[in-house]
């Protein structure tokens, strides 16, 4: 039974609920959905199996707070999919996944996530676990699609990448983990053989096609990417992050980097609720995800320029769809055990079709 068994911690949110969802459809693995409020659990426990006509899905409570509620239902599992923020408690919880012996894989996307499972990466490289961070689309997919772009060239020497979106974002702890990520500013922008920070000449311009357009892009700090060179010689990479709506770009946004500048984190709590206020009053009621990747270089000795785009209405779907992708290959034991994130684990083309499989919309253009 353990061996067909994820938990889901934090399994009633957003990304969450599109893992389950997808889980359901992609695989026979039976469900638990895992968090403090048992109610919510059982509830999308019922939807879920009442949906999909099934009794695959369970509730279980507990705490990432009080690593004792942790341990059984670990025990029961052969995965653990963290979907909710752990903060402080993170190495607490990753100690209670290698007593139990279960895999791990995280959609957290504070970049020095993976630094700290560094600290126990002796440990799980004994146990022979597996544990994958960083899953998702942002981390999750920049990386994943320069290695497909890589493919495609025999000298590949610039591979951007580029994220806009118009979505709706809960008032929940993980709204003020992308605060700080927005205010990221550490070694964004890789040009030359040398990686530095961002400066505002840096922001460029990128068409994403319809309904996004043309946007300004700024440099976005993503542990992913600071391997990419090394992988293929480049001489330019980067994540690029287009702005939000006119009141939250020009009014927020500056409150945010005013507010950090001074001490990172101040008025955490309360910029978190006006950004909030203003992507839900002021955006555009259509959804959307647009990512971009943009690459030169040569083909047998030829110029060669290659773009792919990948878009959804739905930001959750967008994030629960590479995590299936990745699972897909970790159930087949494809993925060998040890410490990496998940970007740099999975078999990149086999990655985009199966999202392609999935409904995610993937255009390429081919110069």
């Amino acid at each position: 039974m353990r061996e067909q068994t994820v938990l889901i911690l934090g399994g009633y949110g957003g990304a969450g609920k599109a893992l389950a969802e997808l889980l359901l459809k992609e695989t026979k693995l039976r469900l638990l959905i895992g968090g403090r409020n048992p109610a919510k659990a059982e509830a999308l426990a019922f939807e879920l199996n009442t949906r999909h006509s099934c009794h695959r899905v369970e509730a279980r409570t507990l705490d990432a707070n009080r690593p004792e509620t942790l341990l059984p239902v670990f025990k029961e599992s052969r995965l653990v999919i963290i979907a909710a923020p752990l903060g402080e408690s993170l190495l607490s919880v990753l100690r209670v996944a290698l007593e139990s012996g279960t895999d791990w894989l995280d959609l957290l996307f504070p970049p020095d996530i993976p630094q700290k499972l560094q600290t126990y990466e002796g440990e799980i490289h004994k146990n022979e676990q597996v544990v994958l961070t960083q899953g998702g689309f942002h981390p999750g997919l920049p990386a994943v699609l320069v290695h497909h772009a890589a493919a495609c060239f025999t000298r590949l020497e610039r591979a951007v990448v580029a994220l806009a979106m118009n979505a709706r974002f809960p008032l929940t702890e993980s709204l003020h983990e992308l605060l700080d990520e927005i205010t990221e500013t550490r070694l964004a922008v890789f040009r030359d053989g040398i990686w530095r920070s961002p400066v505002w000449k840096d922001l460029r311009s990128f068409n994403f096609g319809p309904p996004a357009g043309t946007r300004k892009c700024y440099p976005m700090a993503m542990t992913e990417m600071q391997a990419i060179p090394e992988y293929y010689g480049l001489r330019e990479t980067g994540v690029y992050a287009a702005g939000f709506n006119g009141f939250v770009d020009f009014l927020v946004l500056p409150l945010i980097y005013a507010a950090y500048s001074l001490r990172r984190g101040l008025g955490r709590k309360a910029l978190s609720r006006l950004f909030y206020w203003g992507i839900n009053t002021f955006s555009p009621k259509q959804e959307w995800v647009v990512i971009r990747l943009e690459a030169d270089g040569e083909e047998n000795g030829k110029p060669k320029s290659i773009s792919f785009s990948l878009n959804h209405e739905d930001a959750y779907f967008l994030t629960a769809a590479p995590v299936v992708c990745c699972l897909l290959q970790y159930l087949e034991g494809t993925i060998p055990s040890g410490l990496k994130m998940m970007a740099h684990a999975v078999d990149p083309s086999r990655t985009i079709e199966d999202l392609q499989r999935m409904g995610i919309r993937i255009e390429t253009d081919t110069n």
